[in-house]
């Protein structure tokens, strides 16, 4: 439906030419101006930016040529579409016009059928032009706005896993040292101890592990303590990012029974068939 928005302007130095196209505008509701000539046809679009521009070829001072050609070069006025209305018929003069930057050339006299089907017709198009670049500066600020936020979410989540990094290095290097200090001499011992210190040494052990354990949270303890001596040394490597053909060689044992050991440690630690990676449950928290 055609709104009382809809501007029309009508650039002709005939007054009879334009009074008539000015009555058929109006009939089909839109709204129309008029201009006798180029200069006022400037001034006008300046003041007012109409919607579309039925513009004259021939005309004093400045012709249709030039006034397409000045409004074209004005960044505010380059979209409004502008239809020809000429006498001249030659495919010169209508190649002249779209090269000026007319979107349509109407040779006079025209029906008023003709001339409302092609207003329409531009007029349509050029809504759907504004809506769509409308909906592409909305959809453009919105992409903007989204890819600032996840940006700033990118950076804070760099800044916390690189907190996170950092505790969990000191908490290994805490518990790594005190492993070395506390639980490794006393499983060097407990292979050539007797049966009954081997007992007393396992109570040290299983309370050093509870003491030097406390940074990490989420472990249940007494399950480490229900690790074997050999199986904490296999733990203990793969804590520092050993593999098994390296734990192998430093405990000079057999990789299938590193193999062995490791499904022993899942099971005593309760991951046992679940999809948990060994390495990063025991470093992780």
């Amino acid at each position: 439906m055609v709104t009382s928005r809809t501007d029309v302007l009508i650039v002709d130095d005939d007054e009879g030419t334009r009074l008539t196209i000015k009555h058929i505008v109006e009939s089909a509701g839109y709204q129309a101006r008029t201009a006798a000539g180029g200069h006022d046809a400037l001034k006008m679009a300046q003041g007012k930016l109409p919607d579309i521009i039925i513009l004259d070829l021939v005309m004093p001072e400045i012709d249709g040529y030039e006034v397409c050609r000045r409004l074209k070069a004005d960044p505010r006025s380059a979209q409004v579409p502008i239809i020809f209305l000429s006498g001249l018929i030659s495919a010169q003069e209508k190649v002249k016009a779209f090269d000026a930057g007319g979107i349509d050339y109407i040779v006079k006299p025209c029906s008023t059928v003709e001339l409302l089907a092609r207003l329409h017709t531009h007029l349509t198009i050029q809504r759907t032009r504004n809506s769509l670049a409308e909906e592409v500066r909305n959809q453009t600020v919105e992409l903007e706005k989204k890819n600032k936020d996840l940006q700033e979410t990118n950076l804070v989540l760099k800044r916390l896993l690189h907190e996170i990094e950092e505790e969990k290095k000191e908490v290994s290097q805490i518990m790594q040292i005190n492993i070395e200090r506390f639980i490794l001499p006393d499983l060097d011992r407990i292979a050539e101890a007797p049966i009954q210190q081997r007992y007393q040494l396992r109570d040290t052990i299983r309370t050093n592990l509870k003491d030097i354990s406390s940074p990490v949270t989420g472990k249940n303890i007494d399950a480490y303590s229900l690790l074997t001596p050999t199986e904490l040394r296999v733990l203990n490597l793969i804590r520092q990012g050993r593999s098994s053909k390296e734990i192998a060689q430093a405990l000079n044992i057999a990789p299938q029974t590193v193999a062995t050991h490791r499904k022993k440690i899942r099971k005593k630690l309760n991951i046992s068939g679940k999809k948990v990676n060994l390495t990063a449950f025991i470093t992780q928290e």
